[in-house]
């Protein structure tokens, strides 16, 4: 699961916040003076080439990185999803069911595959999705010729 919600988070790619303390904050030899909006683009940790090698690449199998704040996507520091373990679990088991229910597969408008397959457009830092229209295809699967 990391590997693909590195890759497609359910949330947006980028946070937008208002420094509201009436302390001047430095980041990286940057003042942030109070009121000042601040953005931060989760790409910039989820396809840093050091954390992740070949970080383009979908692979389910790569490991967990242990780097603090490797991943964002549950939040960070003091600001934790207190609801992390329960989204977690319902991920998992929502996933399951669809992949032994349904078949997939990528599509173009006529219902031929891509090649190569669409990379989605992490500039559009609200939905982050490919240039073009891609859609899936899908199917269930024949439970009785069906062998899990």
């Amino acid at each position: 699961m990391p590997s693909s919600a590195r890759h497609f988070g359910l949330l947006s790619h980028t946070l937008l916040c208002v420094a509201t303390s009436d302390l001047t904050h430095v980041i990286d030899s940057k003042t942030i003076p109070s009121g000042a909006y601040v953005v931060y683009p989760f790409s910039d940790v989820h396809l840093n080439p050091d954390l992740y090698p070949d970080p383009w690449t979908f692979d389910p199998r790569r490991k967990e990185v242990n780097t603090p704040f490797g991943y964002v996507g549950w939040g960070g520091g003091n600001t934790i999803c207190l609801g992390q373990r329960l989204a977690r679990i319902e991920l998992k088991l929502i996933t399951s069911m669809m992949l032994l229910r349904f078949r997939y597969s990528i599509v173009d408008s006529e219902g031929a595959r891509p090649d190569p397959l669409p990379r989605p457009n992490w500039n559009d830092i609200l939905l982050c999705r490919p240039e073009k229209d891609i859609y899936i295809h899908y199917f269930a699967y024949d439970k009785a010729k069906s062998s899990l």
